[in-house]
């Protein structure tokens, strides 16, 4: 065997070689993420394959692109157009990441320490789920939820809930929201919003609503708000719970209240307490009741 043709056969060993792990990696990927999918998201294992055969045919159908593109750029050209990808999928990424800075603390949580490193590949494949929730987790969703109003002494005042839960527990300013939850994927929000109020507060909401409109969260939560006069006790509201590992790894499971406690306040107030994002709200409600839409006492 001359060198030349020695040169040859190591260069193809040695893609033979690569493409052997690549295809070690692609099976093993379904023990990885096969059971994390089947356990969050409920998918059956027909369903699951549904992608991966999608994918499947998008690589057969990219083949003839593909190899055109080598022929008239080169192969070190298309490689290189496949790293530009690479890192603008990477940079997509950090942004989202970026800007799913207020998700549920709960949830938060929750799939943080469910996502501790653990043996074997289930494990591995639940850790990553996991932190992909974290990250996505009330990007893109909606919450629906009612305030509470009255009129004292002519002055314009709403309640106020306080996030419930080890997270929460030492802050005041900007920790404060109105009562609300997440809207079901078939569920009408005005609905989920009167659902929302009295399973955080177990206040049943009456009476004539108003609506706010909407505003956005810096992670990218859609929340709609509606308003309505209505008194009640602050200090004994009721709230369901929540469960998860407390103190960190140390395998112990409590429950803690959604919300731990509520206030009326005033609109200024409530500048300082409630988070910047559902301001807005009060702000709006504000102008109406200013407007006359709304007469104070009725």
């Amino acid at each position: 065997m001359n060198p030349r043709e020695r040169q040859a056969w190591i260069i193809a060993a040695s893609v033979f070689v690569t493409l052997f792990l690549v295809w070690g990696g692609v099976v093993n990927t379904g023990p990885v993420f096969l059971p994390p999918l089947l356990k969050y998201f409920g998918w059956t294992r027909a369903r699951v394959s549904t992608p991966g055969s999608a994918g499947a045919l998008m690589a057969g159908a990219s083949g003839p692109l593909v190899g055109w593109l080598v022929d008239r750029i080169e192969a070190r050209r298309v490689m290189l157009l496949g790293v530009l990808h690479v890192r603008s999928l990477r940079g997509a990424v950090r942004r989202g990441r970026s800007s799913a800075t207020h998700i549920n603390p709960h949830l938060l949580f929750e799939h943080r320490h469910m996502a501790r490193v653990r043996v074997g590949h289930e494990r591995r494949g639940e850790r990553i789920v996991a932190d992909f929730l974290r990250y996505t987790v009330g990007m893109a969703k909606k919450s629906a939820g009612l305030v509470m109003y009255r009129v004292r002494n002519n002055q314009l005042e709403v309640l106020l809930v306080h996030l419930g839960g080890p997270f929460w527990a030492k802050k005041d300013e900007g920790a404060w929201f109105i009562p609300k939850g997440e809207v079901g994927p078939a569920e009408d929000e005005f609905t989920a919003a009167k659902r929302e109020f009295q399973e955080e507060t177990g206040i049943e909401p009456y009476g004539a609503f108003i609506a706010l409109g909407s505003v956005k969260h810096k992670g990218g939560k859609i929340v709609r708000a509606w308003a309505f006069e209505g008194d009640c006790d602050p200090t004994s509201i009721s709230s369901n719970t929540f469960t998860i590992e407390w103190p960190p790894r140390s395998g112990n499971k409590q429950a803690f209240p959604e919300i731990d406690r509520a206030q009326f306040v005033s609109v200024e107030q409530a500048r300082a307490k409630i988070y910047a994002g559902e301001f807005n709200f009060i702000d709006r409600l504000e102008k109406i009741c200013i407007e006359g839409a709304i007469p104070p006492g009725a």
